[in-house]
C-alpha cells in the first residue's frame, strides 16, 4: 500500500507560515503532517465549540422553563394567600361588628392602616436590598 494522500500546494501568508512552522518545530514534524494536525485540531474545536453551544443552549431552555413554572406556584401561592387573608379579615370585621366591639367605619380604617403598614414595611425592604 502506497501513500494515500493527496498532493496540493497552497500559499499561506508569511504569518500563517512561521507559525505552522512553529508548531511543526515543537512538534518534532514536518511541515505536512503538522499542517493536517492543525487542521484536524481546528475541525474538532469547531464541533467541541458547537457541542457546548447546544449545551449551553438547551441548559438555558430548560432554566427558563424551570423559572416559568416556579413564577406561577409563587403566584398560586399568594392567590391562596390573599384569598385565606380576605376571608379571615372578613371573619375578624363580622365578628367585631357583631360584637359591637367597633364600627364599620372603624374597622374599615383599621383594615386600611394595616394594609399601609405592610406596604411601607415591603417599600422599606426592597430600599434595604
Amino acid at each position: 500500500m502506497g501513500n494515500n494522500k493527496i498532493h496540493k500546494s497552497v500559499r499561506l501568508s508569511h504569518e500563517i507560515y512561521d507559525l505552522v512552522s512553529g508548531y511543526k518545530e515543537a512538534t518534532g514534524t514536518n511541515l505536512s503532517i503538522a499542517v493536517e494536525q492543525l487542521i484536524i485540531k481546528g475541525l474538532e474545536n469547531v464541533q467541541t465549540s458547537k457541542n457546548i453551544y447546544e449545551k449551553q443552549h438547551n441548559d438555558t431552555l430548560k432554566f427558563v422553563k424551570m423559572l416559568k413554572n416556579l413564577e406561577e406556584r409563587i403566584i398560586y401561592l399568594q392567590m391562596t394567600n390573599l384569598r385565606i387573608a380576605g376571608g379571615t379579615k372578613a371573619v375578624i370585621k363580622a365578628n367585631a361588628i357583631k360584637s359591637k366591639s367597633m364600627t364599620i367605619e372603624e374597622a374599615d380604617s383599621y383594615e386600611k392602616t394595616g394594609i399601609l403598614n405592610v406596604m411601607n414595611s415591603i417599600k422599606d425592604r426592597d430600599a434595604e436590598e
